[in-house]
């Protein structure tokens, strides 16, 4: 991998990591405190998992110009029950500027994960809404 391509993922991994910390507080890089996760392709994990526990997430994040080959690389992360993997995409188009100059425009961001997760996490939320709801006067 050049070295481009490799800081180009590791940037999109932290700017993951500012995005998702609201909503999980201990959010960092597996490169930075979890090995063993790097190791398993899991790209973001809690930063003291013995303190903190699992994320019911395994993110794996990927910055491409091409399309991702979602079957290759959600097979790649474990499976573990009552955990979702998810391929966190961030799509760029390589464009040469007027001066010659080539530079990678982002065109998207995606998250990828199986059906029946996307299903699971939808009951959840409707779980969630009619309890709200029914706590209304």
């Amino acid at each position: 991998m050049s070295n481009r391509n490799r800081t180009v993922g590791h940037s999109w991994e932290r700017d993951t990591v500012k995005l998702l910390k609201e909503i999980f507080p201990n959010i960092a890089t597996s490169r930075a405190c979890n090995r063993l996760r790097d190791s398993q392709k899991v790209d973001l994990v809690n930063a003291d998992e013995s303190v903190y526990g699992r994320l019911p997430y395994n993110f794996q994040c990927k910055c491409l110009t091409g399309n991702v080959d979602l079957e290759k690389f959600l097979t790649e992360l474990p499976k573990i029950p009552q955990i979702t993997n998810v391929i966190l995409h961030r799509k760029t188009r390589k464009i040469v500027t007027k001066t010659k100059k080539t530079v990678f425009k982002v065109t998207g961001e995606y998250a990828y994960m199986d059906f029946e997760a996307f299903v699971n996490i939808l009951r959840t939320l409707k779980t969630l809404q009619d309890e709200v709801n029914s706590h209304r006067c």
